[in-house]
């Protein structure tokens, strides 16, 4: 529910950036290319993580 709030509060800033003129529909664009991009790579970085650390118990190693 917050979260749903939270997100309703911050599209209608945005929109209200974009109509004001402060915020261009490009600027939003290369934004949302740029977060996509970091999503993609912290996904990436997420699953070598968890590989290493599978292989590790594989091989053994506990956490204490």
């Amino acid at each position: 529910m917050e979260a749903s709030i939270d997100y309703e509060s911050r599209m209608n800033y945005i929109e209200e950036l974009i109509g004001s003129g402060a915020l261009t529909m490009g600027d939003l664009a290369e934004t949302v290319k740029s977060q996509q991009f970091e999503i993609n790579t912290l996904k990436k970085e997420n699953t070598m993580l968890k590989n290493r650390l599978l292989k590790a118990i594989q091989q053994g190693y506990t956490v204490k």
